[in-house]
């Protein structure tokens, strides 16, 4: 471990015009019979398999053994 001794830091302010905040989550679709969630393209690329997917839609919960039954 190494002592980095004191670092001091200085205070800025900025004033932002505008600002857009990105963010992903799942949607769905709600019907009478049932609900859809919509998958994007970076949860497909996370995931290797149908378990995978299932850990991703709220609500839901996979037995961490992953035992199926």
């Amino acid at each position: 471990m190494t002592d980095a001794g004191s670092i001091y830091l200085q205070d800025t302010t900025m004033v932002l015009e505008e600002l857009t905040i990105v963010s992903d989550k799942i949607k769905a679709k709600s019907e009478s019979d049932r609900t859809s969630f919509f998958m994007t393209k970076k949860m497909l690329d996370a995931t290797s398999n149908g378990m995978d997917v299932l850990k991703l839609i709220p609500g839901i919960q996979v037995d961490l053994m992953q035992i199926y039954r």
